[in-house]
């Protein structure tokens, strides 16, 4: 396993360009390549590294889902073994764990209410999902085979793929849940992250502020 080669894929958009700046050291530090993906009217193009450019930029909508989809069929052009796609507000403090169950592997942030609706749409995905997601190339090679629009979840990426996940029955194991990723829209408690840290946990979603970064600089042990 200790050769297995990784990359690590960064979704983001020029506004994020200080998080993407700050972040761009722990991202290294786990891949052996690192490619960022940007919208075309929204491009930051990070300085010595890979920039792919897709479809228009939109918190959720039709731009961001073309957007992932690309994302996920281009990376299978990158020589790895491993690819780990994130937000450009989540990082891995260690390089994936690859076994026979964690072919896929992402951060299962909860369940839909079914009586919730939002701009007069029901979603239809039992689950959503934060990233890291990480595949091994057997595992994305078959996504891309499969996966599709529908169920569309409005345009938001962590229902879509949850969406996917469900709809072509593709297990995944669930970082979160056996208490290895943490996740929150935006981490606004840096007590409850420092716990998280403390767990051993390092595959972490929604890093947005510097206070919460130092939080993991000063507070990660090693894994």
């Amino acid at each position: 396993m200790e050769n297995l080669k990784v990359a690590n894929i960064i979704l983001g958009y020029d506004k994020a360009k200080p998080i993407i700046e700050r972040h761009l050291e722990l991202w290294k530090s786990t891949c052996d390549i690192l490619v960022f993906v940007m919208p075309e009217d929204a491009c930051y193009t990070v300085p010595n590294h890979y920039t792919l450019i897709h479809d228009k930029s939109s918190h959720h909508g039709t731009g961001i889902i073309k957007r992932t989809m690309f994302a996920f069929k281009k990376a299978l052009e990158i020589n790895v073994d491993i690819f780990c796609f994130m937000e450009y507000d989540a990082v891995m403090l260690k390089r994936p764990d690859i076994s026979e169950d964690r072919q896929v592997q992402v951060n299962l942030a909860g369940w839909n209410d079914p009586t919730y609706s939002e701009e007069g749409y029901f979603f239809k995905a039992k689950f959503f999902c934060h990233t890291p997601f990480i595949f091994t190339r057997k595992a994305l090679e078959h996504f891309c085979t499969v996966m599709d629009e529908e169920p569309f979840e409005i345009g938001y990426p962590c229902r879509w793929f949850g969406g996917q996940l469900e709809k072509h029955n593709i297990p995944f194991f669930d970082l979160l849940g056996n208490g290895e990723g943490f996740t929150r829209n935006t981490i606004d408690s840096p007590k409850d992250l420092i716990n998280a840290l403390n767990e051993g946990r390092y595959a972490i979603h929604g890093i947005k502020s510097d206070e919460v970064y130092n939080v993991i600089n000063n507070n990660k042990t090693s894994i």
